[in-house]
């Protein structure tokens, strides 16, 4: 049975839905926002720095602010975290679109795209720790699947529609993005988990809390060794996500309907992997599957480079993305399994801090190397070695032969 059909059940469950339905909603809003962003920056700046710096600054809040998500999501309450965070961006997004009619420079719109991202940061470990209190453990795979799938459903049509709807309205596109904020805060209000405050936060507390999400990983042999394989395999997935833009509008020639079908394609990869992945899980050890999609991104990324045509380069994203699916599905799982539930949201905040960490230095060089060397090049170079670091962890049993 396909996780589309063993779906049904899990959206019976009335905190599940609403759960899905707003990741649904403001997912569709966000992709309107990443390529329509991109699409502003370059055409005003024809930079490729400049552009990459949308994504550095997009990075920055996840790599410093994400250690002390968990902790504060857990003294505030997730749900209560998610609704906030929700209402934040909202607030954030409709602003860009008034700091472009005030012609105001372009520091004042990085300036609030990072107000975005703080709650961001905030928000997207606290959702991947909330999902295990909405869901019985055994659904833990097949729910994780299914959020993966629809949320890159919904990119596929968010990024299909952005370079569209952008080329037609222009900057108003950002007003629909902050109206899926609104929805989503709505809807994940109307979640009925206990989701009790703590009245005794303090801002040691938060850092001592946040030193035990590390801790916590450190202790654990499968954790640990899981999270430096999966940092130094993602390197690439830092230069791909910096330099897509520029190699798209610089090295292709092409408009942002052309990179908005891309990203689409990508995605289109991710859901089709998503449908299978829960019964590759179930029948496989996870370790193997995550060490042999990493491999193949990292072969995709390589073949990026000798790319000579646009349909190659669609049919490599595509490929790329399966891969993408399969090890996010995997390690997220492992994550959950791993972990006792009252650190899950301490140590997916950490995890997701320090990917964030190791990526932002090299988006800034990446991004500073491509004003004299070809994207494409670049992007090559990081996949080849995605594809030894994948190599490497073959080897490894503690890496490997995880369950």
């Amino acid at each position: 049975m396909t996780t589309a059909a063993r779906a049904v059940p899990l959206l019976n469950d009335r905190n599940f839905a609403l759960f899905w339905v707003s990741q649904s909603v403001s997912g569709f809003g966000d992709q309107l926002t990443v390529i329509a962003l991109a699409a502003l920056v370059w055409n005003t700046t024809r930079s490729s720095l400049i552009t990459a710096l949308v994504v550095i600054v997009s990075t920055v809040p996840h790599a410093f602010f994400g250690f002390f998500a968990g902790p504060i999501a857990d003294a505030f309450g997730r749900r209560r975290t998610l609704v906030a965070c929700d209402l934040t961006r909202m607030v954030a997004v409709s602003a860009i679109p008034f700091a472009i009619m005030m012609n105001l420079p372009l520091v004042v719109l990085f300036a609030v795209v990072l107000i975005a991202t703080f709650a961001a940061a905030l928000f997207t470990p606290t959702k991947a720790a909330l999902l295990p209190e909405l869901l019985h453990e055994s659904a833990l795979a097949r729910g994780n699947a299914f959020v993966q799938m629809s949320d890159r459903t919904i990119e596929i049509g968010g990024k299909a529609a952005a370079g569209i709807l952008y080329l037609a309205i222009g900057p108003a596109i950002f007003f629909l993005d902050a109206l899926t904020f609104l929805v989503s805060a709505v809807l994940l209000a109307q979640i009925r988990i206990s989701d009790a405050a703590s009245l005794t936060i303090t801002l040691r507390g938060i850092f001592s809390d946040a030193s035990t999400g590390l801790r916590v990983i450190g202790e654990s042999v499968v954790l640990s060794a899981n999270l430096v394989f999966s940092l130094a395999a993602q390197v690439s997935v830092a230069v791909a996500n910096t330099l897509l833009p520029v190699f798209f509008f610089r090295e292709l020639h092409a408009g942002p309907d052309a990179f908005g079908a891309a990203e689409a394609v990508l995605a289109a990869g991710i859901v089709l992997a998503s449908l299978f992945a829960p019964a590759l899980i179930e029948r496989t050890n996870k370790g193997r599957l995550v060490v042999a999609s990493f491999a193949v991104q990292g072969a995709c990324l390589l073949a990026l480079w000798m790319a000579p045509r646009l349909e190659v380069v669609f049919g490599l994203l595509f490929l790329g993305g399966c891969a993408n699916a399969v090890y996010l599905i995997s390690n997220v799982t492992i994550y959950q399994e791993q972990t006792r539930p009252e650190f899950r949201g301490r140590v997916f905040s950490t995890r997701y801090a320090l990917l964030n960490l190791v990526w932002l230095p090299i988006m800034i060089v990446s991004g500073a190397l491509a004003e004299h060397m070809s994207a494409a090049e670049l992007i090559g170079i990081a996949g080849a070695f995605t594809l030894v670091v994948a190599i490497t962890g073959s080897f490894i049993r503690s890496i490997r032969d995880v369950r």
